[in-house]
């Protein structure tokens, strides 16, 4: 019998073997990590796959310029884009949202679950913000960590840090290493008319996305 096979085989690979190619893998989609889940959210193009998530945004002087296609100011885009992003997230999701200048403004004092009245209500207070101050951004990475169940953290900016109590990108980086050693959580940056090593190096070494707008 071992003999009719081989002989079947021989004849097999005679007729066909010429054209016979080994079919490619697929490739494998990522493994989705613990607490990661599938979203029509994005925030500047970067989808949202957790369900605690902070917004960090400049709101700095500079955030007045109007130089966007749609003709917004950079805070009014920013806003937009949150806003967007907020309507698209599942039920469920927590949600706060930081500006920083020269002083920090938080919407809320933790992560809050977003409901229709919250939504409304985000929408109020973020279109009431003014462009001021310098951009203090480890205050603002500060208070975004203040919540250790934060899972992802976007955060947008047009500019250097100008002043707070870290400015060089070696102290940021190393401050904020400890910040979120326990949250672990993912780390989006986007920079806005300019490009941004410092954030891009964030992004680089906390599991996130860089995106220059």
């Amino acid at each position: 019998q071992m003999l009719d096979f081989e002989q079947h085989w021989r004849e097999w690979w005679a007729r066909f073997g010429g054209s016979f190619r080994v079919a490619r893998q697929q490739p494998q989609p990522r493994p989705r990590a613990a607490g990661e889940r599938r979203s029509v959210a994005t925030f500047y193009g970067v989808p949202i796959l957790t369900d605690r998530v902070v917004f960090l945004i400049d709101r700095s002087v500079s955030m007045a310029r109007r130089d966007t296609d749609e003709g917004y100011s950079r805070l009014q885009a920013a806003v937009k884009e949150v806003l967007t992003a907020a309507e698209r997230l599942p039920r469920g999701t927590e949600v706060n949202v930081i500006a920083f200048g020269d002083e920090v403004w938080t919407w809320r004092r933790r992560l809050t679950t977003l409901t229709a009245t919250l939504r409304r209500q985000l929408e109020r207070d973020l279109t009431e913000l003014e462009p001021a101050g310098g951009t203090w951004l480890f205050e603002g990475l500060e208070a975004a960590f203040a919540d250790p169940r934060v899972e992802t953290v976007f955060v947008l900016s047009d500019g250097e840090p100008s002043g707070g109590r870290w400015t060089a990108p070696d102290d940021i980086c190393r401050e904020l290493a400890v910040l979120n050693k326990r949250s672990r959580a993912t780390v989006h940056t986007i920079a806005v008319g300019t490009n941004s090593p410092l954030l891009a190096r964030i992004a680089g070494e906390h599991g996130g996305t860089f995106v220059r707008r």
